[in-house]
């Protein structure tokens, strides 16, 4: 049986037949990529190609055709599959934890977390390369997440989660370009936002996007350590310190169509933040006791409720 971490190299299969007899083996070779095109699952991919030497050679080619296949691929987790228990029944049981791919997942590939999914505090999950990763339904994180990426145009994805922290951060972005869609982030003790850590904090020349998303009940939504870039779309801040927290020296920030309510200030900024803020909606002191940084764009007409 495929160990189930090996999901996408396969150097512990057995060999493939040399060559089986099946009609299928005499369509072109673009009808095959057409009909991989239609599996969807890593794992099922996998083991196609484990079928005959023929498949495993068009869909680890290299090629144009190949790689597309596997980029819009994803692997669902944790993994199940079917095992003998004591009495020799076939039960259906967890092979791999999601946390385990996670960890070990290279960089480009899609991973769906599956409904209902818990990730503990006691360990902290290290993204070691760029991936995407989505969920089926509600998926709550309660332990730390570290992002690693890449410096290249590869960015990496995280959408749909919950996260919830109190005494440490919930996401660090150590490395690379990061895209955080449609989550939600929550202090996991009801008490003053003050007490809580931040949400999001930002290593030097890491690039964030941060779209759709909620932040409340926490110190600061996002804080940078060191100079990096940040742009935020379409969010709701409420119950928090400072929403944007930057006084690393230097760094980008743009905000744009999105709300604060309940917020002490929305931007805490050192003299030498960049960027702007167009077109949302601030019900609460946009700077405090500051003025904006003289390289920051803020037109009060064009942020509302000020």
């Amino acid at each position: 049986m495929m160990d189930p971490l090996n999901v996408w190299v396969d150097e512990c299969d057995a060999q493939p037949d040399a060559a089986p007899s099946s009609p299928l083996l005499e369509l072109p070779r673009e009808m095959l990529y057409h009909i991989f095109s239609h599996i969807p699952c890593t794992q099922a991919l996998r083991r196609t190609s484990g079928v005959c030497f023929t498949f495993k050679q068009l869909l680890d080619a290299g090629t144009e055709e190949s790689l597309s296949i596997w980029q819009h691929s994803h692997l669902v987790v944790p993994i199940y599959g079917t095992v003998m228990d004591e009495d020799g029944q076939a039960v259906e049981r967890q092979l791999i934890s999601a946390m385990d791919v996670l960890a070990r997942a290279p960089r480009g590939v899609h991973i769906v977390l599956r409904a209902g999914l818990t990730f503990h505090p006691d360990i902290e999950l290290f993204l070691g390369a760029a991936v995407h990763i989505s969920t089926t339904g509600s998926v709550d994180v309660y332990a730390r997440w570290s992002l690693h990426g890449e410096t290249s145009a590869i960015q990496g994805t995280i959408r749909g989660v919950t996260f919830h922290n109190w005494d440490a951060e919930a996401v660090r972005v150590l490395h690379g370009r990061w895209r955080i869609v449609d989550c939600a982030f929550r202090s996991k003790h009801s008490r003053k936002p003050a007490l809580a850590a931040n949400a999001i904090i930002l290593m030097e020349r890491t690039e964030l996007v941060l779209s759709g998303s909620s932040v409340c009940k926490c110190k600061h939504a996002v804080n940078f350590l060191e100079p990096a870039s940040l742009h935020i779309d379409t969010c709701s801040f409420e119950h928090l310190n400072a929403s944007v927290r930057n006084v690393a020296g230097g760094g980008c920030v743009t905000v744009d169509r999105c709300s604060f309510a309940n917020v002490k200030r929305a931007f805490h900024f050192d003299p030498f933040v960049k960027g702007y803020a167009h077109n949302n909606v601030i019900q609460c002191e946009p700077f405090g006791d500051t003025v904006p940084p003289d390289q920051f764009d803020f037109a009060t007409q064009g942020n509302g409720g000020t």
